[in-house]
């Protein structure tokens, strides 16, 4: 199991923003509401990681990567799904059990084969706080933005130009072209927790044994990947040869993301937060 690496860390990335802004688990007995995809939609690729915070198993992310056709165009449509348990140890070395209450990110991305964005949407649910929503379409070189805050409606237009690719054309260009040791690279994507472009730049190191979950230990390349819309914060990166990503390391965070099955990304976390 694999994780691409242009998709994965505009997700981590907002992850990180959420969780270090005091993004926290609510009250118990709450509902979190799951997406289905629209109809005709063909499942590409399905993709889970664990997510640990201070050593514990704290939630997972999916990457769903499907396929349709929206009026004979053929459209690439990216959901990831980030969920975090509450009871998460406030210390290093302090022990926890994990609550069956949470957060959850539902961040998707609508883009053509040749990468325009062609809209997105960004969802946080975190019982019993009303969910923060925000969607844009982008037509005729505006991209239009409607946004849920509180139960308070806005909406907002701003200028777009298709030089800015979407996550799923980036992820196709870096697995065609995967980077090499020493190599420098710059992808500039769209971030819809923003609805602004995020500049990412990619710094190759040296192929390294990386310790995996399980005991399991891999020779992957280090990467150090920086955004501009979380300057200041490292993600370091461990890929292999193919461009595909096995272990996230957020030191700023204490937090550790390794690519996993479905059945080892929920493990431990409380039934209440599968999908």
């Amino acid at each position: 199991m694999r994780t691409s690496l242009p998709r994965l860390l505009f997700v981590v990335a907002v992850a990180v923003l959420e969780w270090s802004g005091g993004w926290h688990a609510r009250d118990a007995g709450q509902t979190y509401a799951q997406t289905a995809p629209a109809a005709g939609t063909t499942l590409v690729r399905d993709q889970w990681r664990t997510i640990y915070v201070g050593g514990v198993q704290a939630g997972y992310m999916q990457d769903a990567f499907n396929s349709r056709f929206d009026n004979g165009r053929k459209v690439i449509v990216n959901e990831n799904v980030v969920v975090m348990t509450g009871g998460l140890p406030t210390a290093p070395g302090a022990t926890t059990t994990l609550e069956s209450t949470g957060a959850r990110i539902i961040t998707s991305t609508t883009e053509t084969e040749t990468g325009d964005i062609l809209g997105f949407r960004y969802e946080v649910q975190n019982p019993p706080a009303a969910p923060t929503l925000k969607a844009g379409q982008v037509a005729n070189g505006t991209m239009r933005i409607e946004t849920l805050i509180n139960a308070v409606p806005s909406v907002s237009e701003v200028p777009w130009q298709n030089t800015v690719k979407g996550p799923a054309y980036a992820d196709q260009t870096l697995r065609q072209n995967p980077l090499k040791p020493g190599e420098t690279r710059v992808i500039t994507t769209i971030d819809p927790r923003s609805a602004a472009v995020d500049t990412v730049q990619l710094q190759a190191g040296a192929l390294e044994n990386v310790p995996l979950l399980g005991g399991v230990e891999k020779q992957l390349l280090h990467v150090v990947s920086t955004h501009s819309i979380a300057p200041g914060i490292a993600f370091h990166e461990y890929m292999d040869t193919a461009g595909e990503s096995w272990k996230t390391v957020v030191p700023a965070s204490n937090m550790v993301i390794y690519t996993v099955s479905k059945a080892t990304a929920l493990g431990a976390v409380p039934g209440a937060l599968k999908p």
